[in-house]
């Protein structure tokens, strides 16, 4: 009996662990569907709107492109690959 009882609070705990990372993993998930919702609908047709009523040079169209991929990276909380791989060729 006490063997049935130790299977079964393992795998009461089992259960609850993987519940538990669903959960957050789920909570994720939809915090950056949401984020990129509100980046889609409010932000990049204010930038569309002013890149149509101001043109802009190769840099400055560069500088836009670094600004908004930064923008990206503190609200998705990640870094790009490439700039990894550019900070590293900088050292060296």
């Amino acid at each position: 009996m006490s063997e049935l009882n130790n299977s079964t609070a393992g795998f009461i705990m089992l259960q609850h662990h993987f519940v538990v990372r669903l959960t957050h993993y789920l909570a994720e998930l939809v915090e950056m569907f949401l984020k990129s919702q509100l980046i889609n609908s409010k932000c990049l047709p204010c930038l569309l709107h002013a890149l149509e009523a101001c043109p802009v040079n190769k840099t400055q169209e560069r500088s836009l492109e670094l600004t908004v991929n930064k923008v990206f990276m503190k609200v998705f909380i990640t870094t790009l690959i490439t700039e990894r791989a550019y900070k590293r060729s900088k050292i060296v």
